[in-house]
């Protein structure tokens, strides 16, 4: 459900542009290992969804010297952890909160409000528990001027009823 009082991101890298599978900057260096989530190997070989910098489109979403998903929604260090194979354009994103965030190119960018995610130790515990729940998980549309985390009384209230993804 889309709110019309606030704004989702125009000028978007994704607006009708193809997956990029670059991994160089202008300057020639592959720095893509600062701008994605690394997971633990172990932990990530048993995921269908990958963690290799390849498959994260990090050229294209992520390059700081174009428009990104970081700047699009005015969350800096918004970083991929995984992207769904298979030719689809589904990711699940970190923020430096650790808020976790699913996104889809045709779609919102979604804020993971579960609470249970706060209650796991590692990075790979709150990413199985994302995972493990994806179908089922409390969500709330993130726009560029709006982000609901910041809003702590609706945070309660949407924790209580919550939207589904």
């Amino acid at each position: 459900m889309e709110d019309a009082s606030h704004s989702t991101p125009s000028g978007s890298p994704t607006a009708g542009g193809e997956v990029q599978d670059i991994f160089y900057d202008d300057d020639g260096i592959d720095d893509d290992d600062e701008r994605y989530i690394q997971l633990d190997p172990n932990f990530a070989q048993e995921l269908y969804w990958s963690n290799h910098p390849g498959d994260l489109a990090i050229q294209t979403y992520f390059r700081p010297t174009q428009p990104n998903l970081e700047t699009d929604y005015n969350i800096p260090g918004l970083r991929p952890v995984l992207r769904e194979p298979d030719g689809f354009h589904r990711f699940l994103l970190k923020d430096p909160q650790d808020r976790f965030y699913i996104w889809d190119e045709d779609d919102h960018l979604w804020w993971v409000m579960e609470e249970g995610v706060d209650e796991q130790g590692t990075l790979e515990e709150k990413v199985d528990y994302v995972m493990c729940r994806y179908g089922a998980l409390h969500v709330e549309p993130v726009y560029q001027d709006y982000h609901p985390a910041d809003d702590t009384v609706k945070v309660e209230m949407f924790r209580k009823n919550g939207s589904r993804y």
